[in-house]
C-alpha cells in the first residue's frame, strides 16, 4: 500500500463522513457540519505567484549558465548533485523519499534539541573536512581548466 493510496482512502472517508452528516442533518432538520467557507485571497495568490516567478527565474538563469558553459565549477556541482539524486532515487521509491522527508522534518529538530552539543561538535569536524576536500577539488578543477593547451611541434 503506497502513501498515495493511504491519503486517497483517508480523504474518501472524510468526504463520505461530511456528506452523510449533511444529508442526515437535513433529514432531521438540524444544522449540517460546521465547515467554514474556503477562500483564497487575491493578495496571497499575487504574493505567491511573484515569489514563485522569482525563484523559477533564478533557477532558469543558473540552468542557462550551466548549459552555455559559463561556469565550469557550477557545471561540476550540478553533475555531482544529479548523480547523487540518481543514486538515491535508484534505492527508494519517490513516495518513500517523500515519507522519509516528512518524518525527518518532524523528528530531526527534536533530536537536535536533545543532542545539540554533540551534533554541533561533530558537524564542525565534518564541515572542516568537507571544506578541505572542496578546496582541493576546486584547485584541481581550476588548474585543469587554466592549463594552457600545448601545441604539437613537428
Amino acid at each position: 500500500m503506497t502513501l498515495l493510496t493511504v491519503a486517497a482512502d483517508a480523504l474518501m472517508i472524510v468526504v463520505t463522513t461530511f456528506f452523510l452528516w449533511a444529508q442526515v442533518a437535513s433529514f432531521l432538520n438540524k444544522s449540517g457540519p460546521p465547515l467554514p467557507e474556503l477562500k483564497v485571497s487575491e493578495d496571497s495568490i499575487s504574493k505567491s505567484a511573484i515569489f514563485i516567478r522569482d525563484e523559477v527565474n533564478t533557477m532558469l538563469k543558473l540552468a542557462h549558465n550551466v548549459a552555455l558553459g559559463k561556469d565550469y565549477l557550477l557545471f561540476a556541482k550540478v553533475l555531482a548533485a544529479l548523480y547523487v539524486v540518481a543514486v538515491v532515487g535508484a534505492w527508494f521509491h519517490f513516495l518513500t523519499l517523500v515519507l522519509l522527508a516528512v518524518v525527518g522534518a518532524f523528528s530531526l529538530p527534536a533530536l537536535y534539541d536533545k543532542f545539540e552539543d554533540q551534533v554541533d561538535e561533530n558537524l564542525e569536524k565534518v564541515l572542516a573536512e568537507m571544506d578541505k576536500f572542496y578546496k582541493l577539488a576546486e584547485e584541481k578543477i581550476r588548474g585543469a581548466l587554466n592549463k594552457p593547451k600545448s601545441k604539437k611541434t613537428e
